[in-house]
């Protein structure tokens, strides 16, 4: 997707939200950080997401902290493991249980701070997870690709927030259940509150998969350019991809990978725009 005018003052609030999670005596320093980045690379073409890591590269630096998000990521998952029981019976009650799975799987995608949505805090989650789940899906892609889930298919699935791993899981059981192969792939370092392998090994997650792979550097969605050789190979052997969150679309969006499934809620005018869809809906777009 490419960046468009309002994704820079989005940018600078989230560097303004995080930096006052590390040192609010350093937002000063991370902002003319991120300024700089928005003076020496923007034209207004670039691919969102390559431009959201070089600033954020920036920020981080400026603040001497590589993980600024780390209490809150571990506030997202333990919130989520709370309401797994609910989760569960949820899908138990299902007569289906992909859709249903996938539905849950999104509610987790709230779990995005800094960008101005009306959820502030992972605790949030807990009140609006009832409302969430019986809104169901805004746009639903299902039926166009649901023959494709079938015993000994591959799947890669990129993952996206802490908290929404959590029910992730569930989807990925489903996915294991009904025979499908699947590769996970986290964050190869810690960015936003996205998930890390070690985020995924420390729930289980990847006990409920075939394998578990990283993106293999810093970038916010996925940097392309820099992605391991054996991701490369899982994605091009891939029957399908599926990506979860705003910024992996954002990434995939400018490649010509396919098919892929989307899974994300559409928290901003401008990935709505572009999905053409409305903002603030659960959505599964399949692009074939």
């Amino acid at each position: 997707m490419q960046i468009t005018p309002m994704c820079v003052p989005c940018l600078l609030k989230r560097v303004t939200f995080e930096a006052e999670l590390n040192d609010k005596k350093k937002v000063a320093m991370a902002l003319k950080a991120a300024c700089k980045v928005f003076g020496e690379r923007y034209t207004g073409k670039e691919c969102s997401a390559d431009i959201a890591t070089e600033v954020h590269r920036a920020a981080y630096r400026a603040m001497g902290c590589k993980d600024p998000y780390h209490k809150v990521k571990r506030q997202s998952n333990e919130v989520a493991k709370s309401l797994l029981p609910k989760a569960r019976k949820i899908l138990a009650r299902s007569r289906d249980s992909l859709t249903t799975a996938m539905r849950l799987s999104i509610i987790g995608n709230i779990l995005d701070f800094g960008i101005g949505m009306k959820y502030h805090g992972p605790k949030d989650l807990i009140t609006h997870f009832d409302s969430l789940y019986d809104e169901g899906l805004g746009h639903n892609d299902i039926p166009k690709f649901r023959h494709l889930l079938r015993k000994g298919v591959r799947v890669v699935y990129f993952t996206d927030n802490c908290g929404e791993i959590i029910f992730d899981g569930l989807l990925l059981q489903v996915l294991r259940d009904m025979g499908v192969k699947v590769t996970v792939v986290a964050k190869g370092e810690p960015i936003l509150t996205d998930a890390t392998v070690e985020d995924i090994k420390r729930y289980g997650i990847d006990k409920l998969v075939d394998e578990v792979l990283d993106t293999g550097t810093f970038a916010v969605g996925v940097d392309m350019k820099r992605l391991p050789n054996k991701v490369r190979r899982r994605v091009r052997e891939a029957d399908l991809v599926i990506s979860k969150g705003m910024a992996n679309y954002e990434s995939f969006s400018q490649s010509k990978i396919h098919p892929i499934v989307h899974m994300l809620r559409t928290k901003c005018i401008p990935v709505a725009d572009s999905m053409g869809m409305p903002k603030d809906i659960s959505v599964i777009a399949y692009y074939k």
